[in-house]
């Protein structure tokens, strides 16, 4: 967020990013410990894997593949590096509880989501979770951000996106949502702060 204020009369809903925001990204921190970077197959795979082309178990076997391991060995460290962070839960049940419609938006496949959801209580929090395979359309596109906002009964302006991406947040803006990058929880929750 520049300098974008968030109004509380004009705001109705937050949309929470998952990895990167609510969760450690475990990909980025698994590709970072095997010294790969998201780039040519790795970055095909991905990217098929968030609009539902692959399922995950596809998506492991060519983290595997690449690195030269066995998959078991992936799907553990992947679930080792998905760390949530229980102050950014806290924070969206907080927003919840003050009345403001709350989504989730993840570039994502179910499989590596949900589980985290039911983890730490957050099925019931969001009244809407969209998971880009399950959908076919990842960030940034807008069409995915309109749907989002439907999902939700709002108007882009009533909405408050946050991602750790500075090219999603630019998309959310670029649709009339507020945008707020996520770098840590202290300055997100001191951003959606007026909100409650």
């Amino acid at each position: 967020m520049t300098k974008e204020t968030i109004r509380q009369t004009d705001i109705k809903g937050v949309i929470f990013d998952f990895f990167g925001v609510i969760c450690d990204d475990p990909q980025r921190i698994w590709l970072d410990a095997h010294g790969l970077q998201r780039e040519g197959l790795l970055a095909q795979a991905s990217d098929q894997l968030d609009l539902g082309m692959i399922d995950y178990d596809e998506y492991i076997e060519c983290l595997a593949g690449v690195a030269e391991i066995d998959a078991e060995i992936v799907q553990t460290q992947l679930s080792k590096y998905a760390r949530v962070d229980t102050k950014m839960v806290d924070l969206i049940k907080k927003v919840s509880v003050s009345g403001y419609s709350t989504a989730l938006l993840s570039n994502a496949c179910s499989q590596e989501v949900v589980p985290h959801l039911e983890a730490n209580d957050l099925s019931d929090v969001f009244k809407d979770v969209i998971i880009s395979a399950d959908v076919g359309m990842s960030k940034p596109s807008a069409k995915l951000f309109r749907l989002a906002a439907a999902q939700l009964g709002l108007n882009a302006p009533e909405i408050v996106f946050v991602d750790d991406s500075r090219v999603n947040v630019a998309a959310a803006r670029d649709t009339g949502m507020v945008g707020v990058v996520h770098t840590d929880y202290q300055l997100t929750m001191r951003q959606l702060q007026s909100l409650f």
